[in-house]
């Protein structure tokens, strides 16, 4: 599948080729940020010694033994690591896992913070952590897509924009992506299911318990447009939000979702296109960068031909609202703080989560993701020496 890359990906990248002249020879930014790195993770090597797991892999001293067992298993086996243990603020949970991962994450932010600012790992990362300059541009490096959006003719024109962005920085109807063939497990074909959704689940637009979730949902959009410089942004908030209550409503359930009797719908692209028509899938399937394919495997049939008809009947200037929303959401995270912030301020109501991690964790993630590979090559080097 066809990688895309957008101006509004990451504004760290945006800001990297901006800023690269300066920092390629600025070797105090680099210092600085290792020392940084140094001082706050101090602890890693210390930390990884403390990360003990007890003989064959049981922490002996998570137990409570002044609990009989057999009134209270749970708190018996975990009683002591319950009493000991605070969720950190930024965190959903804790455990082992999580133990884990903060050491990594120290460990990654050595590799990554020392590495050179004429890298790509280095100019990335310190692209990144450049605050001053990322509050400096606003929603400035935003500006190219949403004019982009709104520059879209046709029905055509945005499928094929649709499958050119999916998986990067805009949104789709429906989503696809390479896995085994349910008939031949040694062969990947095309499998493609039900998108277009925000929220988590199709049940958060539809069942009251999910209220508060699908109120802060509904005003996070409305901030958003308005700081992409919609200027309806309530009235574009209730449109995307009628659209995508609309696509839940044909989207099939978690539980159907899982059951490979139901998803398991080999197709072509002939017969997709026949079987839902309410989407130029020629269009989608150019922007994907995906040639014409003989065996897709269909997963949710229904919602896919539904969901392809409701688009049909969508006005095109609905879609592009929509789609606006999602190409400034996805950009968010590397924006300035009112969009930093304003993303946070809807997700804690998803996961609980009462504090925004820190940047340089945020900066590794965005790191990591992008240029993985490269990252992985020298922390495999500096951790794990042959």
């Amino acid at each position: 599948m066809k990688i895309f890359y957008s101006s509004v990906a990451g504004l760290a990248i945006a800001a990297a080729l901006a800023a690269a002249p300066a920092m390629a020879s600025d070797t105090g930014t680099t210092a600085t940020l290792v020392a940084k790195a140094a001082d706050e993770g101090a602890a890693s090597e210390g930390s990884l010694k403390a990360l003990t797991f007890g003989k064959w892999g049981v922490d002996l001293d998570a137990r409570d033994p002044s609990v009989n067992p057999g009134d209270d298993f749970d708190k018996y086996a975990n009683g002591g690591w319950f009493a000991r243990t605070e969720i950190p603020s930024d965190q959903a949970s804790a455990g082992v896992d999580y133990d884990v991962y903060n050491l990594t994450q120290r460990q990654l932010r050595s590799v990554v913070a020392g590495a050179p600012a004429a890298s790509q790992v280095g100019g990335l990362y310190q692209s990144f952590m450049d605050e001053a300059r990322v509050e400096a541009l606003a929603a400035k490096p935003l500006m190219t897509d949403i004019a982009a959006v709104a520059a879209i003719k046709d029905k055509s024109e945005m499928a094929r924009f649709m499958g050119g962005t999916q998986g990067t920085f805009g949104s789709t109807i429906v989503s696809g992506g390479p896995y085994a063939d349910t008939a031949d497990p040694t062969v990947n074909v095309l499998w493609l299911g039900q998108a277009g959704i925000g929220l988590p689940e199709r049940d958060y637009y539809l069942n009251d318990s999910f209220k508060p979730q699908r109120d802060a949902y509904r005003a996070y959009i409305a901030r958003t447009m308005k700081m992409a410089g919609n200027a309806d942004p309530e009235k574009a908030a209730d449109a995307i939000m009628a659209f995508e209550t609309e696509i839940a409503k044909v989207s099939w359930a978690i539980a159907d979702r899982r059951d490979i009797g139901k998803i398991n719908n080999p197709m072509s692209a002939e017969e997709l296109a026949a079987y839902a028509p309410g989407l130029d899938w020629n269009a989608w399937f150019a922007g994907s960068g995906i040639a014409a394919q003989k065996r897709i495997i269909v997963n949710e049939k229904t919602a896919v031909r539904d969901i392809a008809a409701l688009y049909a009947k969508t006005p095109l200037d609905t879609i592009k609202l929509w789609q606006q929303f999602h190409v400034a959401d996805n950009a968010a995270p590397y924006l300035s703080k009112a969009f930093v912030d304003s993303r946070f301020e809807y997700t804690k109501a998803l996961s609980g989560v009462g504090e925004l991690r820190p940047r340089w964790k945020r900066g590794l993630t965005l790191v990591d993701g992008s240029l993985g590979e490269l990252v992985g090559e020298t922390y495999s080097k500096q951790y794990f020496p042959a």
